[in-house]
């Protein structure tokens, strides 16, 4: 199917970018992170289901549900008109997002906003992003993309022209088993990035298992980190695995381990900056 795979357009967002953003979160990642916030982006599934709103679970009788395909009927589950389902993610054209998109123009040409591209993992839809970012650009709006740097370089190479800042959330935690290759193919991205005026930030989200990382302060003398946001770890993202039926474990780690990490970066003489949100 032809057109950008959507999970979400959220507008009016604040902390992924300069000034006022709408953030477009894309399907499909190279890493599945146990503590991913947005499983719906790795899941294969096409809709969400939520068992709060169906009424047979509580117990109340109806034809409706008599004929729902849970409980032996034909009609399937996406039918019902109490949204127990919602689709996963919507299929755009570049026309049709572009028109979404820019409903906020406006508003970031006043705040120095813009847009910015997370998902999983934006790289994996650089073609079809490419002629969606130059109409982008036509209109001067900043463009800010999130992304694991695991793609090709040829993919940062083609979409380069028009971003004015990358997120580089890296994946160091012992859960997502970083490998040389891994952090070679960062590093050649980012000598890509580094040779124009486009803004990087590191992110890092902590998880217990950094904190006994013997590696992860050489990695980042590696990529030439000399500031980084760590992101602490939670589970916000809860009710979303109950509703794609998936098994969920809490990361959240404590708040003194999340200082302690942070000073050991920080004595590394690279600048942290903490998030809890």
């Amino acid at each position: 199917m032809n057109g950008l795979n959507v999970t979400s357009i959220q507008r009016e967002c604040i902390h992924d970018g300069p000034g006022i953003r709408t953030t477009v979160f894309l399907k499909g990642c190279i890493f599945h992170c146990p503590w991913c916030c947005n499983p719906e982006t790795i899941s294969k599934k096409a809709q969400f289901i939520d068992n709060e709103k169906c009424i047979k679970l509580k117990g109340i009788k109806s034809i409706i549900c008599r004929n729902c395909e849970r409980y032996g009927g034909r009609s399937k589950i996406a039918e019902c008109p109490f949204g127990v389902t919602q689709p996963i993610s919507h299929y755009y054209d570049a026309d049709t997002l572009f028109e979404i998109l820019l409903k906020d123009e406006k508003l970031y040409n006043l705040s120095g906003g813009g847009i910015t591209f997370l998902g999983g993992e934006p790289l994996l839809w650089t073609k079809e992003l490419k002629p969606l970012l130059q109409r982008i650009k036509s209109k001067n709006i900043s463009i800010y993309i999130e992304t694991t740097l695991a793609s090709q370089p040829d993919d940062v190479l083609m979409l380069l022209p028009y971003i004015d800042g990358f997120y580089v959330d890296l994946k160091l935690q012992d859960e997502n088993n970083p490998t040389k290759a891994y952090i070679n193919n960062v590093c050649r991205c980012l000598d890509l990035i580094k040779n124009t005026e486009t803004n990087i930030i590191f992110r890092l989200v902590f998880v217990k298992s950094l904190l006994f990382n013997t590696n992860v302060t050489q990695i980042l003398h590696k990529l030439n980190v000399k500031s980084i946001e760590i992101l602490k770890c939670h589970n916000l993202g809860e009710k979303k695995y109950i509703k794609l039926g998936l098994p969920n474990k809490d990361f959240t780690p404590s708040q003194n381990d999340f200082i302690t990490f942070s000073k050991k970066i920080e004595n590394e003489g690279i600048s942290v900056s903490l998030l809890t949100t």
